[in-house]
């Protein structure tokens, strides 16, 4: 079985979370202030809840994107292994907030269009948060795995909007 980044993410979350929460069992029997503990715990529980999305695709490709970005659509099938695929849409306030992330090309490339909307109609995506292709738009594509993994970031100047769309297959 082919394990991916993200695979291999969630593995080191899990194994995380049983070291931390073994390491407070024996904190909590070992001290009398339990005021304090409880604090710390929740403050670890806050910072791993509140990841971005813009630290997963770190976390899964190794590439940093602006996480100064309004989220404006979410769409995930993938499993708890991580294989499937996961769309967004992200509103930002400019394109000089992304424009530097990137080694972009300009659209169109009829075979992104078609690989992406793919995807789209496997994941039954609401027509509001499609591409629309007519627009002038750059693109970014890598892949992994030979051609197993891919990540297609579509950005749209005129709307500042960008689209990630990953696959783990």
């Amino acid at each position: 079985m082919i394990w991916t980044k993200y695979k291999q993410f969630g593995r080191t979350i899990l194994i995380t979370f049983i070291v931390i929460f073994l390491a407070i069992i024996i904190t909590l029997k070992t001290t009398s202030n339990n005021n304090e503990i409880e604090s710390d715990i929740l403050k670890i529980i806050h910072n791993v809840a509140n990841r971005s999305y813009a630290d997963i695709v770190y976390v899964n490709w190794k590439i940093k994107i602006s996480s100064n970005y309004e989220e404006i659509y979410s769409l995930d099938d993938s499993g708890w292994m991580g294989d499937g695929f996961r769309y967004h849409v992200f509103q930002y306030d400019s394109f000089e907030n992304i424009q530097s992330d990137f080694d972009w090309e300009i659209g169109p490339n009829n075979d992104i269009e078609e690989k992406v909307n793919e995807i789209i109609l496997g994941l039954n995506v609401e027509i509001n948060y499609r591409p629309n292709y007519t627009m002038d738009y750059i693109y970014y594509h890598l892949e992994e795995n030979d051609d197993i993994d891919n990540l297609y970031f579509l950005f749209f100047p005129i709307e500042n909007k960008l689209y990630v769309i990953e696959s783990f297959i």
